[in-house]
């Protein structure tokens, strides 16, 4: 995604001693548990294996949106979320595309139907992707 091979995700938790909330911290729980961040961190590996960054729609504060190109250059990807929630932004699809799924941090999919070459999207403060089809 973003040129590197490798990442490493460093758990909040302290060495020898427990954490206020250690089911908010780290990728791993006690006994190799996967805790609810590495599937999120899995999740968005997966999703953004293969794309490019090409810019930022909006960078805040109220909306973020960030477009990713595939291998062949085609914008087909896009991460948004908004702080405060209940924002609804219209999408202008990629040429072609008649249809997006919406994955949420939990990997719940849902489809947005195009009409017209655009599709409205209710965001909450919880990230989404936006994969064109």
């Amino acid at each position: 995604v973003v040129g590197l091979e490798a990442a490493v995700w460093f758990s909040a938790d302290t060495v020898g001693t427990a954490a206020p909330s250690p089911d908010k911290v780290g990728l791993f729980g006690s006994g190799g548990v996967l805790r609810p961040a590495a599937g999120v961190f899995k999740l968005v590996a997966q999703t953004m294996a293969g794309y490019k960054f090409q810019t930022a729609l909006s960078n805040g504060p109220a909306l973020y949106h960030y477009l990713f190109t595939d291998a062949a250059g085609k914008p087909t990807l896009e991460a948004l979320w908004t702080e405060g929630g209940g924002q609804v932004v219209g999408l202008k699809a990629p040429q072609g595309s008649t249809q997006a799924v919406i994955t949420d941090y939990a990997g719940r999919t849902q489809a947005l139907a195009v009409r017209n070459g655009a599709a409205n999207l209710t965001l909450t403060d919880a990230p989404v992707f936006v994969q064109w089809k």
